[in-house]
């Protein structure tokens, strides 16, 4: 605990968000926010800022209104929310319904839009392919988004932000038994896309084979290129 919350001089909010940066404590953020310390959201805003972005990014051509109703709803609900493990699960859960619902909006059918079956390619063609430069980065880049939505989504969050199955799970509302089937139905469904695509047999192995590798030096680059 730092001094100034010792000796009295910082205010119990201040100590909060000090006790959050130090610990890394989303949920202390969260409660001092509540109280009323904006300084706590915008921190929190910072934290995952780049977490809503990249979710986002490349499977819509709304992603600003996407990225603002995010971060409204999360303003509109704080003082609700039932928070007991893991704010980044929750934040995602926001983001996820907030771009569902972008992709039925522009869906030819929005009744039929389904993230489990379709992919947001099928939606909108997404250009993100412009951020890799190695074979291996493009060739997961080009099947990552013919996947369905929702296996998309957890390959971006367990291998590019390392979320683990526990908050995956919480974020999806379902067991970590289940995050860990989808997690290796979506590998199966990248595999097959990476033949479907007619690509080099070697490449598809090299890919598949270090998927963890390639897809966090996607999220490099596409870092990179954001941030210019």
């Amino acid at each position: 605990m730092p001094e100034a919350c010792h000796n009295g001089t910082s205010s119990p909010h201040e100590c909060a968000i000090l006790r959050g940066l130090k610990a890394g404590g989303d949920l202390e953020l969260l409660e001092a926010w509540r109280g009323g310390d904006q300084e706590a959201g915008a921190t929190l805003y910072q934290r995952y800022f780049s977490l809503v972005r990249n979710l986002v990014r490349g499977k819509t051509t709304d992603e600003e209104d996407v990225l603002q109703r995010v971060f409204e709803s999360l303003v509109r609900v704080r003082n609700k929310l039932e928070v007991h493990t893991s704010f980044r699960a929750y934040l995602v859960a926001i983001t996820r319904n907030e771009l569902v619902r972008s992709l039925r909006e522009r869906a030819r059918d929005p009744h039929a839009f389904d993230p489990s079956t379709i992919s947001a390619d099928s939606v909108v063609p997404s250009p993100s392919e412009a951020v890799a430069w190695r074979a291996e980065q493009r060739a997961l880049l080009s099947a990552l988004v013919r996947i369905p939505l929702d296996s998309q989504i957890i390959v971006e969050l367990h291998y590019w932000e390392s979320m683990s199955t526990a908050e995956l799970g919480e974020a999806f509302g379902v067991p970590r038994s289940t995050i860990k089937t989808r997690i290796q139905r979506a590998r199966q469904q990248l595999q097959e896309q990476l033949r479907n695509l007619a690509i080099d047999p070697e490449i598809v192995e090299r890919t598949t084979q270090n998927l963890e590798r390639w897809a966090r030096s996607i999220r490099q680059q596409a870092d990179w290129e954001l941030d210019r």
